[in-house]
């Protein structure tokens, strides 16, 4: 039986051992291997016939030739190959397809600024005829229909897109409306209506009406600055509405509905300003007009909301996706349906203008009402959809100042510019090129955790080893280390001999790095020490795992040395 018989020494019968290896480094001995190193160097390496412990399965040696390197470039071509997948997509979901769709927004915008401009100049050409009418004395009072008839009603047979102008005077002391002239569209003909006091002078004498918009709508206040606080000043012109209109007024049964929305342009026009008309057929007066008692009138000009259903084709074409006109307060004025624009309570059979965030197009609760009201071109997502809001400005730096009141809002399909199935797989495409480096990522962060949780573990036992040992020292060399009250892991295990329980004890690994020093002195080999630190630590995890046979390969090659 083998016993300890010094702290740092370890006999048994019939030999000695350097790390329980069999041999001690007597000086004939270390005299004998210096002697044969040379030759045994110029030879041949005789530990490389050494058989090293296969790693456990599920483990993998690192210390093999060509691991590392092959290792490196494989997660190298994965990580470039990752990274070019997801260049691809990248580029081709968030930058190609992106430019496109804000090529079509751009184009669709500035067609749609065109057109609106277009649709919408015959209201300034009315106002601006009333504008030339007083400038040139042609116009000196509301009360001459017959010239009021003369000048506007050209207007009403060009585009035949306007449906009502209103002209009224300034109010008198009282701030009320001394009346209005209204020229409205009926079938094919234009016919004046006035809530003046004589209104029996209207030609055909069926002109009088018992009160115009003049005398109730807000149109007239804003315009005047009647019932406003003393900063307000009034515009020079607005747009205002959607409002309704009533179709075909004279009809007591209407088909579908007795109203239709409406836009309305209101301006005011001065006597000073603008170029002076000369109209044929009518007299002028060689007095300047200056002279004349009718100084500004403020002109409303009506026009149907259906007009702006060219503005939403043209958006549409261009942009591959859906349209809506509306105000800055994100009143619908025109869509592709129209049934969208208006809103009837069910309860009361009102006829309301409906929100832009109400409508029926599945996208359009993603516009909402700060982005409607800004205006700026602020995206939003909804769904496969993507919408923005535009200013719609007229041209010439907006001189028709549409921009503050009308807005263009677009929905448009995000596939609208891709192929659906490149758009469905875009997201899994990201996923797979993230996956491989994420793996790796994590993989190495649980490797070094786990070699870090190692070496804690590592070095608090061999704190608690070399206590021992002190302790064991400072109770004398010559007496056995006392029993501890529970046998340790390695000593109740039944597998190990009494040789490798003795090694995995204190005095064991004490007596191990001795023998080791002894040894790495004698030879002068840097390889013995890696081996046999790696034996030792194949004798450590033989504590946990299967028992380690003794290293009697090492103590053969020890001996032939």
């Amino acid at each position: 039986p083998a016993v300890p018989s010094t702290p740092g020494g370890f006999q048994s019968e019939g030999d000695r051992s350097i790390d329980g290896l069999g041999v001690s480094p007597t000086k004939s001995t270390v005299s004998k291997v210096r002697s044969k190193i040379s030759v045994a160097h110029q030879e041949d390496d005789g530990f490389e016939a050494i058989n090293f412990v296969e790693p456990e399965p599920g483990h993998w040696d690192l210390n093999r030739s060509g691991v590392i390197p092959v290792s490196v470039f494989v997660g190298l071509w994965t990580a470039c190959a990752c990274g070019v997948l997801f260049a691809m997509v990248y580029i081709y979901r968030f930058q190609e397809v992106l430019k496109s769709y804000q090529l079509a927004e751009e184009s669709a915008l500035a067609h749609a600024r065109l057109v609106a401009a277009d649709l919408l100049l015959p209201t300034v050409g009315a106002v601006d005829a009333v504008q030339a009418s007083l400038a040139g004395g042609v116009l000196r009072d509301l009360s001459d229909y017959g010239t009021v008839l003369r000048i506007l009603r050209p207007h009403f047979a060009s585009r035949k897109i306007l449906e009502e102008v209103e002209l009224a005077a300034p109010p008198n002391a009282s701030g009320i409306s001394p009346g209005s002239v209204l020229l409205k569209r009926i079938g094919d003909e234009v016919k004046l209506l006035t809530d003046r006091d004589d209104c029996e002078e209207v030609p055909g004498r069926r002109g009088c009406i018992q009160t115009l918009s003049a005398r109730t709508d807000d149109w007239y206040r804003d315009g005047f600055g009647i019932d406003k606080a003393w900063t307000y000043v009034p515009p020079e012109q607005f747009w205002s509405g959607p409002l309704f209109i009533r179709v075909d007024k004279d009809l007591t049964v209407c088909p579908q509905l007795c109203w239709k929305p409406a836009f309305m342009f209101v301006k005011r026009a001065t006597i000073t300003g603008g170029p002076k008309a000369v109209i044929s057929g009518i007299a002028t007066s060689d007095q300047p007009a200056t002279g004349s008692t009718l100084n500004t009138v403020l002109v409303r000009v009506v026009v149907s909301a259906e007009i702006f259903q060219e503005v939403v084709d043209t958006a549409v074409s261009l942009s591959l996706g859906e349209a809506i006109v509306a105000t800055a307060n994100g009143d619908v004025v025109a869509a592709k349906d129209m049934s969208s624009a208006v809103l009837i309570d069910e309860e009361t059979g009102n006829l309301q203008v409906n929100k832009v965030w109400e409508a029926k197009n599945r996208w359009a609760g993603a516009a909402s009402e700060e982005m409607v009201s800004r205006g700026q071109g602020i995206y939003a997502e909804s769904g496969a959809y993507s919408v923005s809001v535009r200013r719609l400005d007229g041209p010439n730096d907006d001189a028709l100042d549409l921009g503050s009141t009308l807005r263009l809002v677009l929905g448009t399909p995000i596939f609208a510019f891709m192929d659906p199935t490149l758009f469905t797989l875009t997201w899994p495409a990201c996923g797979v090129s993230a996956a491989p480096i994420a793996v790796l990522v994590a993989g190495v962060v649980w490797a070094f955790l786990r070699r870090r949780k190692k070496k804690q573990e590592s070095s608090r036992v061999g704190s608690a080893n070399r206590q021992a040992s002190m302790l064991t020292s400072s109770s004398g060399l010559g007496e056995a280390p006392s029993q501890p009250s529970q046998p340790s892991r390695a000593q109740s295990n039944p597998r190990l001999t009494q040789r490798e329980k003795f090694a995995m004890t204190g005095h064991g690994r004490t007596h191990l790095e001795n023998r080791r020093t002894s040894l790495t002195q004698a030879l002068g080999l840097r390889d013995v020490r890696k081996r046999l630190t790696h034996r030792q630590k194949t004798i450590e995890l033989s504590q946990v795992d299967e028992p380690a046979e003794a290293p009697q390969d090492m103590v053969q090659m020890a001996e032939t040395t």
